[in-house]
């Protein structure tokens, strides 16, 4: 069974768990692996949510109604990228400050040096989908 745990940044304390047999989101819908992971309307600008898919633990990311994924921790310390600032196209770890592109992973300021993953992403009607 998998689930899925939504965490808006900007409300830090209100967090919903899923179970994908009560919510058809993080359900395979192909064999190439994409799971339906949000809604649209779930994800608002510069507002990234924490999403689960198996062992994954994903951020999704809205740029102007274009959807991305990374990883949601960060890789210098065990810290929830959805917690930190998000500006544009960049997200800053909580912890320490290291910044990274969202479209790419890449690691742009100390003390961060190694990238974030990042997942494919689609959207079909007002569903986001994740390969993983």
């Amino acid at each position: 069974m998998i689930y899925l745990e939504f965490q808006r940044l900007a409300k830090p304390n209100c967090r919903k768990l899923m179970s994908a047999a009560s919510f058809e989101r993080g359900t395979t819908v192909s064999e190439d692996n994409w799971h339906r992971v949000a809604a649209k309307a779930d994800v608002a600008t510069e507002e990234p949510i924490r999403v689960q898919v198996g062992e994954e633990d994903i951020a999704i990311y809205n740029l102007d109604g274009d959807f991305h994924a990374t990883s949601n921790i960060c890789t210098h310390a065990y810290a929830s990228m959805v917690d930190g600032f998000q500006e544009g196209d960049e997200i800053e770890c909580p912890l320490h400050e290291g910044r990274f592109s969202i479209k790419t992973g890449e690691a742009l300021c100390a003390p961060v040096t190694d990238a974030l993953k990042v997942f494919e992403v689609k959207v079909e009607g007002d569903d986001i989908l994740v390969k993983v």
